[in-house]
């Protein structure tokens, strides 16, 4: 029997910071207010590809994105 593995795992800020890069509503907002409560930036998720991340990386990311097209 094969084993069911998740396809990314991280923890809400984690997410949070994904659906920021991606453009999603609430996102920057979400991001925000778990920032304020003492999220942890480095705290390591897995993406889709198996490659261990941090939301400050999704963040730099999303902030490269923003920088690539000028």
């Amino acid at each position: 029997m094969s084993e069911c593995k998740p396809l990314n795992v991280g923890t809400p800020l984690w997410w949070a910071a994904i659906a920021v890069r991606g453009g999603r509503a609430g996102g920057l907002e979400l991001a925000t207010l778990l920032l304020d409560k003492g999220a942890d930036v480095d705290a390591i998720g897995v993406d889709r590809d198996g490659d261990k991340c941090t939301p400050l990386w999704w963040a730099g990311a999303y902030t490269r994105s923003l920088f690539s097209s000028i």
